[in-house]
């Protein structure tokens, strides 16, 4: 167990190595003084002992002055930022929260969540419909797959917003992992003792991540014919079942990620 107080701990080691020296020689000064004292060498000589005692004391004194001083004035410093932070927690939870749901036609996550376990659903089946299977003979494309291709995008339809369902899904993503960063970067190290679960930054980043790693707009609506080979179908329905599997854990992250905000308001 280290018995270092925290003052000479937090101490840069160059500033360790300067205390080191500096009362290594007030040790000799007050050797020498107390020598003197025997051997009567101050007598009639105020001024050199005044001198001498006066230097070892600053020798002893300022280097500690500098570590207190230093280690009080952090630990400020820590303490105003970490109530900074605490007050624009709430802020910025919000921000996240309208960001990740105006992707949605509903601002209630509990909505959310069921259409995006339709979708869910309905790629699972165009997936299983769409592979080969052993001894059945198919025609070329994917015109067989109509019904389940349509059955994608109605859930498509029911599940996002319009702008969520074309290229302005990349915005959507942009201005969702900005407000993350913000929240997990600048504010994250001030929030674990009012909730956050050191798991939770991790696994909210992957999410974030994968939203863009397979496709970096899996929303779209899909299209099926002669010209579309069922593994074309098979790997987009495979990218949105992954994209919405990381919705879904974000959604479920809001409940958790609001009481931090509210635990942490002034």
């Amino acid at each position: 167990m280290d018995m270092r107080p925290a003052w000479w701990k937090d101490a840069d080691s160059s500033v360790q190595r300067v205390c080191w020296w500096s009362w290594g020689l007030a040790a000799v000064a007050l050797a020498v003084g107390l020598y003197g004292d025997q051997q009567c060498w101050w007598d009639g000589r105020s001024v050199g002992a005044n001198l001498l005692s006066g230097l070892a004391g600053f020798l002893v004194g300022v280097p500690v002055a500098v570590l207190f001083l230093s280690h009080l004035a952090s630990r400020q410093a820590q303490t105003m930022g970490r109530a900074a932070a605490l007050k624009q927690a709430p802020v910025v939870v919000g921000q996240f929260r309208d960001t990740l749901l105006k992707g949605f036609p509903s601002d209630a996550p509990g909505a959310a969540r069921d259409r995006l376990k339709d979708l869910r659903t309905a790629c699972k089946a165009l997936s299983f419909a769409a592979k080969r299977q052993p001894g059945v003979i198919r025609a070329p494309g994917s015109s067989y797959l109509a019904k389940e291709i349509e059955a994608v995008n109605r859930a498509l339809e029911q599940a996002f917003v319009a702008k969520a369902r074309n290229s302005q899904q990349k915005e959507w993503f942009a201005e969702l992992s900005a407000y993350w960063w913000q929240l997990e970067t600048v504010l994250g190290p001030h929030l674990y003792d009012v909730g956050l679960k050191p798991e939770q930054p991790v696994r909210i980043e992957a999410a974030l991540t994968k939203l863009t790693a397979d496709r970096e707009t899996p929303f779209l609506q899909m299209t099926g014919g002669l010209s579309v080979s069922p593994a074309t179908l098979q790997m987009l329905a495979s990218a949105v079942i992954n994209s919405v599997g990381a919705l879904l854990y974000l959604l479920d992250q809001l409940d958790d990620l609001e009481g931090i905000g509210r635990a942490s308001a002034p």
